[in-house]
């Protein structure tokens, strides 16, 4: 599905960097284990996994277990349910990623921030956040002023400029996998690559038609799945003429 947190040599781009500062920054950084107040041992960002009495760690190297645990795994749940993951803006982004880590993933999905965003309302989903300051059906004044923060950096990034990573200079290796059901970006490149008439980043029957019929002539595993050998092809200029 694809990352914005990592560039294509897996260093930390300037939205992760942006990421860790605003979601690490509600969920507090401690550089040494301790316990937590059930008992498990934690450290960092509230890492757990490994975390053992006595450990201790650097700034860098708790970014990056938070990267590559928790925030991770919750980009992937944001790029999922956004029809265009990479074109909104790198605030509004960061803002979607913590809501999507405090409240979850299944939350993110069905919530009204994504629906209104997919629909054109990009305003109205900023709007959206304010409704989540609840927990055990009260409201929380703690979720009050996190969501108005995230509602803020959500519309600054609004007016921001949308800029679009280049494909041709990540590496096969980076570039998402594609299949049918993938939108986006990346399924829009593919289909100006493959020189089909119709351009709209959905990848329907006619797109896995086509890529199989590339897959075919270039002597790829016929499967419509577009992964790193389907990749290698494209960028190398081989296209289904």
């Amino acid at each position: 599905m694809g990352t914005r947190l990592k560039g294509p040599t897996g260093a930390l781009t300037a939205l992760a960097i942006l990421a860790i500062s605003i979601i690490g920054g509600y969920e507090g950084l401690r550089l040494y284990s301790y316990k937590d107040v059930v008992g498990v041992w934690t450290a960092c960002f509230g890492e757990t996994e490994g975390i053992k009495p006595g450990m201790r760690f650097t700034r860098e190297q708790c970014d990056r277990m938070f990267v590559d645990s928790g925030l991770t795994r919750h980009e992937r749940a944001l790029r999922r349910c956004l029809t265009s993951p990479d074109e909104v803006p790198m605030k509004t982004y960061v803002a979607m990623l913590s809501l999507a880590y405090n409240i979850g993933e299944g939350g993110f999905c069905r919530s009204s921030v994504v629906r209104r965003w997919n629909a054109g309302d990009h305003y109205g989903a900023c709007d959206a956040f304010l409704m989540w300051n609840k927990a055990g059906g009260r409201v929380v004044q703690g979720l009050v002023n996190r969501r108005k923060s995230e509602r803020k950096l959500c519309i600054e990034g609004l007016s921001e400029p949308v800029t679009l990573p280049n494909p041709d200079d990540i590496a096969p290796a980076d570039r998402p996998v594609l299949r049918r059901g993938s939108a986006g970006f990346w399924v829009e490149h593919l289909q100006q690559r493959l020189r089909m008439n119709l351009v709209d980043g959905q990848f329907g029957p006619g797109t896995d038609a086509v890529v199989r019929q590339f897959q075919k002539a270039h002597g790829l595993k016929v499967d419509g799945v577009v992964g790193f050998n389907t990749w290698t092809v494209i960028a190398a200029g081989g296209r289904d003429d």
